[in-house]
């Protein structure tokens, strides 16, 4: 889900419906209205394959909506698509190189150079090793790139990156890790580092935090940049001994993470869509997964001046 400051609106592509396994995969898209609290759905020509937990980012300038990959019924994409607002319509464009076909990658966006970061996701299973590349996407050019780093996060799948205006950085947290050994995938288990990435170093960095009170490790959770607080929020996911509800929020500045104490968040789930309204400086949440398997049609919001969340659909 993309975040459309012009428009006053969300925008939302695709998911599955009913169950996370064996359920119907969607290609439409949707139309969140931030003043009203309504939903409509936008018709458009030309839809990408039905999917779910593609790379996704908003592009303010041209009013347009860039996708890549995800997963299908029985494959994982590696196509780049564009949403232009204005006449509604997706166009597949082809360039001479792209990431391999993945789902559940992190991908964000600095608006102000037009670039979208890239890292991580589920590859293929021949080529899970892939998956351990930094890539970039140039929207003047429709362009990707591969970036050769010294160092990176793991490979990792169900991680969640944001760009964060003030460092001119982008902040990478959780996620499930994997790794070779004797030739083999393996689980490496749920990350809680943060690593940043900038455009200026072209290099992964991370550092220890600066307070013992951190986040449960976990993965398909969510993540959103506040700009005007110069803090991320991070809302559930799964730690590994069940879905979690707990809403944290770090700051960037003295690189310390805090609990927000609120008796009102959502059920525990996993997956689902989050964007970031800064005008109003709120988190919007659409639907997500239970521990039952149960998928959510309901929108909540997180103010970050009240602290508390609110449920406004159904």
């Amino acid at each position: 889900m993309g975040w459309d400051a012009k428009g006053n609106q969300m925008i939302l592509f695709g998911g599955r419906a009913k169950g996370l396994f064996g359920e119907r995969v969607l290609k439409d898209t949707w139309i969140f209205n931030l003043e009203d609290r309504t939903w409509r759905k936008f018709a458009t020509d030309s839809n990408p394959p039905p999917r779910l937990a593609p790379g996704l980012v908003f592009d303010p300038d041209s009013n347009q909506l860039i996708l890549f990959g995800g997963l299908g019924d029985n494959q994982r994409f590696g196509d780049t698509w564009i949403l232009d607002l204005e006449n509604g319509s997706w166009e597949e464009i082809s360039p001479p190189v792209s990431p391999s076909p993945r789902s559940d990658m992190g991908m964000a966006l600095d608006v102000d150079q037009r670039k979208a970061l890239l890292f991580g996701g589920y590859c293929q299973e021949f080529e899970r090793e892939k998956c351990s590349e930094t890539w970039i996407f140039d929207l003047e050019s429709r362009t990707w790139i591969e970036i050769d780093t010294e160092d990176s996060p793991p490979i990792t799948y169900g991680l969640r990156l944001v760009f964060e205006p003030g460092s001119q950085r982008f902040l990478q947290w959780g996620g499930h890790m994997a790794g070779i050994k004797d030739n083999v995938f393996q689980s490496l288990g749920y990350a809680d580092q943060l690593w940043s990435f900038s455009f200026t170093e072209g290099n992964w960095i991370t550092s220890p935090y600066q307070a013992a009170a951190t986040p449960r490790a976990r993965y398909w959770h969510h993540l959103v940049s506040d700009p005007t607080t110069a803090e991320i929020i991070l809302y559930g996911g799964d730690g590994g001994q069940g879905f979690l509800d707990d809403t944290w929020i770090y700051d960037s500045q003295s690189n310390q993470w805090r609990l927000v104490q609120t008796s009102n968040a959502p059920p525990p789930r996993i997956i689902g869509a989050t964007a970031f309204d800064e005008n109003l400086g709120q988190l919007i949440l659409f639907g997500g997964v239970g521990e039952d398997f149960y998928v959510y049609q309901d929108t909540w919001i997180y103010s970050v001046t009240l602290s508390t969340w609110e449920q406004i659909f159904p």
